[in-house]
């Protein structure tokens, strides 16, 4: 509740006047004079008849008052210090590209930080380019001007179930991908992408003094770095390293900053299908569910070994390493800790004269010379050496690593993903793009993500049903258990068909095998049994990799009994007959 006595003296911060306002608009104020609005809110006085504030923000009403001025009890209540901040990035969709006819209201507990620099209550478009804006990078690509986002329906959805006061702070720009998005340099340039975000994020961390949750969604421009191979249901990691990176670099100034990510939606048609399914896939598997995390070697001073005035190895940096040696003497460096048993790859520019190999245990990488690498080893010791290549040989070599890192990637820890492939999108030639009904959706998701996975608040599901097996019955049987009770079939949609076909999918050694039903398991109210043709060989399982309905909810999609939440697309799973 208000402090007492009433606060007195100049108040002109626009954020509190957005906010006296705002109250005013939603019936939670009843003031009998509208003067203490004016842009010196203390040219006038009212009395304050019934004072009631809104539930997120804890307060309680308060006994008639007399010569009460709004402002000053606006002031009172410190509403700046009880925000989280959420920094909203990405490209398109996280933009914003739905229909701005019918946004979802402002709420008096959602506030932003607009691209103009103002704090203010939070509006739709929620990233509209104001004056002030200080990223001139264009947005680009069909519809490309900021409209309806998932920002203000996921602050309504923070407000209401985790009785927080969401700060928005939009940073996202259409048609930009994660190279993009990384930082381009070791010091801060505001007029970047990544500047601006990080900027950004430390100025609503200064004003809250919370540590930002960061909000994100793409990048469907990155779609085509990850393929899938049916035969094996390998799925490629670019597209998580590029991301791990990313998040990575963000945590530098915010350590362990929570993620909430949306998956890829889907298309229409076309290749973008598959392109997002893929990536899709590569987002499903890096969901924190406390599993096997991404492995970055930290690059510290490698050992050397064998040097003597005339052979050297000097460590410019951790990471920047020169050999030379007059063929004398053997020359090696080394990084440790690693994992036997592991594949690694490791990414290097060498430049010079001179001739190395590469030992882990045994010796993979023999007589190679200046270029651009990325190599793959599986480490045999605990240690990766570099070796000058054989006796006699002169040596100048400097080695520049990018990195060094767990091949097979894994899951990104504290960063969580929303489910977006069923909800409606934009009709016609702009389809990769969420519609204002898909992204209030998608903000109701966010927001419960957020409640459930990081607050840990009982009694809220923010994830829905996620795949837990797939399990071979027999030659024409597959089971697909989830995490969670799976609702029936809607009406119409029979066999969880999206009207054409199931959304499940399965090969066989790389052959698409034809589906006959799919159907709840009668044993197991948490399953799926596929029905399939005959299969021989190495069984790989997808899930949502069709085309999908553009402005219409996507149909044969699979949901819990409870949210509803849907189980993500897709889901790219070997398993042996």
């Amino acid at each position: 509740s208000f402090g007492r006595p009433l606060v007195s003296g100049t108040y002109y911060p626009s954020v509190e006047i957005e906010t006296a306002k705002a109250l005013w608009n939603s019936g939670y104020v009843s003031v009998a004079d509208a003067s203490v609005f004016d842009q010196d809110p203390l040219a006038g006085t009212s009395p304050l008849d019934d004072f009631n504030i809104a539930r997120a923000l804890s307060l309680s009403r308060q006994p008639a008052q007399t010569s009460a001025n709004l402002a000053a009890e606006l002031a009172a209540s410190q509403f700046v210090a009880q925000q989280q901040p959420f920094v909203i990035g990405g490209q398109s969709n996280a933009d914003g590209r739905g229909s701005i006819a019918n946004p979802s209201p402002s709420h008096p507990s959602v506030f932003m930080l607009d691209k103009g620099e103002n704090y203010r209550i939070a509006t739709e478009p929620l990233g509209a380019q104001l004056s002030g804006w200080v990223n001139n990078i264009p947005g680009g690509g069909p519809g490309s001007t900021p409209a309806h986002s998932l920002g203000v329906e996921m602050g309504k959805v923070l407000a209401r179930e985790a009785g927080i006061v969401p700060l928005l702070v939009p940073c996202a720009i259409g048609s930009t991908t994660f190279e993009q998005w990384l930082q381009p340099e070791l010091t801060l340039d505001i007029s970047t992408l990544f500047g601006a975000l990080i900027l950004r994020a430390q100025k609503a961390a200064q004003r809250t003094g919370q540590s930002p949750i960061f909000v994100w969604y793409g990048h469907e421009s990155n779609s085509s770095d990850t393929v899938v191979d049916l035969a094996t249901g390998s799925v490629g990691s670019a597209f998580l390293w590029k991301m791990d990176t990313l998040i990575r670099q963000v945590r530098a100034y915010f350590p362990n900053a929570p993620f909430l990510y949306a998956q890829l939606s889907t298309a229409n048609s076309g290749v973008e299908v598959t392109r997002f399914a893929y990536a899709g896939e590569s987002q499903r598997r890096a969901h924190d569910t406390g599993g096997t995390y991404t492995e970055v070697a930290t690059l510290v001073a490698p050992q050397a070994s064998s040097v003597d005035a005339t052979n050297t190895i000097t460590s410019n940096s951790p990471s920047n390493i020169t050999m030379q040696g007059d063929g004398g003497t053997p020359l090696t460096f080394y990084y440790s800790n690693f994992t036997i048993g592991k594949a690694y790859e490791i990414a290097v520019t060498v430049t010079g004269t001179g001739l190395f190999n590469i030992t882990s245990g045994s010796t993979p990488y023999s007589n190679q010379g200046a270029g651009t690498y990325v190599y793959a080893v599986t480490a045999g010791a605990t240690t990766i050496s570099f070796s000058r290549q054989s006796s006699g040989q002169p040596t100048n070599l400097t080695f520049n690593f990018s990195y060094i890192r767990a091949l097979n990637g894994g899951q990104i820890q504290n960063a969580y993903m929303a489910v977006t492939h069923d909800v409606p999108r934009n009709a016609g030639a702009d389809s990769i793009h969420l519609s204002d009904i898909g992204q209030k959706e998608v903000g109701r998701r966010m927001g419960l993500l957020y409640a459930d996975r990081v607050l840990k608040l009982p009694g809220i599901d923010g994830l829905g049903p996620r795949l837990v097996s797939v399990t071979s019955t027999d030659a024409t049987h597959t089971k697909v258990k989830f995490s969670q009770n799976i609702a029936a079939a809607k009406a119409g949609e029979t066999n969880y068909g999206d009207g054409t076909d199931s959304l499940f999918r399965v090969y066989d050694a790389g052959v698409e095998k034809s589906v006959t039903t799919v159907a709840i398991d009668g044993a197991d109210a948490t399953a799926l049994i596929i029905t399939h043709a005959s299969c021989s060989g190495v069984r790989v399982v997808s899930y949502g990799d069709r085309a999908g309905q553009g402005a219409q909810w996507r149909k044969g999609v699979v949901y819990n009994t409870t949210s509803p939440l849907p189980l993500p697309a897709p889901a790219f799973i070997a398993t042996s007959v």
